[in-house]
C-alpha cells in the first residue's frame, strides 16, 4: 500500500500533534541524539521524556547517520513544545521532537496550529506491522523504537 504514494510528492498524511496522544521523536543521526540529548539545553524535554518512562538512549548503532523514531506515551496535562534542532551541516545529525498541547481546543507548542506531516519511517511501521497502528490510540509505557 505504502508504494501506492512514496512517488508522489503531493500525497501528505498530517496528525494534529498537540491532540494526538504520543509524541514521535524522529533523527537522522543516532548517534547524534545520543550525544545531544544529555547535554543540549533544547533537547531537557526529550531528556526527561526518557527519564520519565524508565527508558534509556538507543544504542549505539556502530555508524553515523543511522535513522530512529521513537513513540513516546503522552499523559493528559503534559505541555512539552515542538523542538527542531535541524544541523545541515554534513557532519551533525538532525533530532525533531513532534509536541505540543492543547487548551479549550487551541494549539500551543507546535507550528502549524499542531498539524504536521506524518513522518514516512511511522508510515511504513504502521503499514509493515499493523500492532504498531494499533498503539497509536492507547497510551504506550515507553519510548517504543522503530526502524
Amino acid at each position: 500500500m505504502l508504494a501506492l504514494f512514496e512517488d508522489d510528492k503531493g500525497a501528505f498524511v498530517g496528525y494534529n500533534a498537540c491532540a494526538a496522544p504520543f509524541y514521535v521523536l524522529l533523527t537522522d543521526c543516532v548517534r547524534t541524539l545520543r550525544q545531544l540529548v544529555p547535554v543540549h539545553p533544547r533537547l531537557s524535554e526529550v531528556k526527561w521524556l526518557f527519564e520519565r518512562n524508565g527508558a534509556t538512549l538507543p544504542a549505539d548503532p556502530g555508524q553515523s547517520f543511522t535513522p530512529g523514531m521513537a513513540l513516546v506515551d503522552r499523559p493528559p496535562g503534559d505541555t512539552i513544545s515542538t523542538v527542531a534542532l535541524l544541523d545541515p551541516g554534513p557532519m551533525g545529525g538532525s533530532i525533531m521532537l513532534y509536541a505540543g498541547w492543547e487548551v479549550d481546543g487551541e494549539p500551543y507548542g507546535a507550528p502549524n496550529d499542531g498539524y504536521v506531516p506524518v513522518p514516512v519511517q511511522l508510515l511504513r511501521a504502521v503499514v509493515y506491522d499493523p500492532a504498531v497502528a494499533y498503539s497509536l490510540c492507547r497510551p504506550i509505557a515507553a519510548p517504543t523504537p522503530i526502524h
